[in-house]
Parts: C-alpha cells; sequence; structure tokens
C-alpha cells in the first residue's frame, strides 16, 4: 500500500488504484482508493514546488455514510454512459468511477462501502479490487472484525434512532453567487465562496 497507514486496529477491506474523483465537475485522477473498517480514504498526489509531488490524503469515516434511519447513503449509478459510485458521508457528496468504467467494478465497491458501514465483513466482495497479498488477512480476519464492527454499528444504528427527530438535510444553491450549499433544513449557513449568509 501507498500512502495511508491504517491505524493498528483497523483493517483494510478493499484497495485499488484505478478510480477518478469528481470534485465539482472536473474530474481528478486518484493514486490509489482504500477501505478500511472505519473509513473510505482517497488519496491523490498532488504537485510541490517544480520536481515534487506529495500524496493528499482525505478520509471518510463510515460512520458518517449512514443516514438518520441507519442505511448507509451509497449507490450505483450510470450518468451519460459512465458508471459512478456515489456516496454521502454527512453533509459532503463523493462521486467515484473506475478508470476502466467498469460497472462490476463500481458496484464491488459500492456494496463495499453498504457492507463494512453496517459491519457486515462477510459481504464483501473482494476479487479484483484487492490485492492478493491482502486477500488472505482479509479472508481470516473478516469472522474476528465482523463482529466487532458488528457490534459497533449496532450502536451507531441504535443511537441514529435517537437522532430520528433531527432536520433533513437539503441542498440549495446560494442566492448570491449560485455556488452549491448544503445542511440541516433551518441552520444557517455562510457561502464558502461569497461569504454570504443563508437560512436553508
Amino acid at each position: 500500500m501507498g500512502a495511508y497507514e491504517p491505524a493498528p486496529d483497523e483493517l483494510v477491506v478493499l484497495h485499488g488504484e484505478r478510480w477518478i474523483l469528481d470534485d465539482a465537475g472536473r474530474e481528478k485522477q486518484l493514486s490509489e482508493i482504500v477501505l478500511t473498517s472505519r473509513n473510505l480514504v482517497l488519496v491523490n498526489e498532488v504537485q510541490q514546488g517544480l520536481f515534487k509531488k506529495v500524496p493528499m490524503v482525505m478520509k471518510c469515516p463510515l460512520d458518517r455514510v449512514l443516514d438518520e434511519q441507519g442505511a448507509p447513503a451509497v449507490m450505483t449509478t450510470k450518468l451519460k454512459g459512465v458508471w459512478w459510485v456515489q456516496a454521502v458521508f454527512g453533509n459532503k457528496v463523493l462521486r467515484l468511477r473506475n478508470a476502466d468504467n467498469n460497472r462490476l467494478e463500481a458496484e464491488r465497491l459500492a456494496t463495499a462501502i453498504k457492507n463494512v458501514a453496517l459491519g457486515d465483513l462477510s459481504g464483501v466482495p473482494s476479487e479484483s479490487v484487492m490485492p492478493p497479498e491482502l486477500a488472505g488477512v482479509v479472508g481470516g480476519a473478516k469472522d474476528l472484525l465482523g463482529s466487532i464492527v458488528g457490534a459497533g454499528a449496532r450502536m451507531v444504528r441504535e443511537g441514529a434512532g435517537k437522532q430520528a427527530n433531527k432536520p433533513a438535510m437539503v441542498s440549495t444553491v446560494c442566492p448570491s453567487c449560485h455556488a452549491p450549499l448544503s445542511g440541516r433544513k433551518g441552520t444557517r449557513v455562510t457561502c464558502p465562496y461569497c461569504d454570504s449568509p443563508y437560512t436553508l
């Protein structure tokens, strides 16, 4: 594996190198994606200076992909002939696609994110996205970690019932500059582009 070093109690479930992130309409080639028992990690190399590239790591905690009912907000969609994995982490929407536009890879990643978020490691598809050196480790650790993560996911789902009375998440555009805004309904947000205050 490359730039991401998992925590000692964090198991790497899937690893891929041919993924592209849609960043506000601009596609960025990722150097790797890593799905662990706790996070979806996106690694992108950025230019630093004239000759040096450094990895930029973005961690998306899997407990934030669960909606208010405790279901993972992850799906596979086809848009203009391209297969995308779309996942909502809190108020951030991630869209990823396989560089080969492979439908099976997109569905495999979406299924893996859903299952790991729910604590079901036995349902994680391993073929062709996992390096061979990790396949044996994951196969042997699925039962042990599945029970540990399953207990955590149950606690998250039980806590989600307490959050059911929270206002729904909404998305809109800034009335001043038309930049995208999102958050809980009724909350006051400030546009990150023009600093205009707005109530959702």
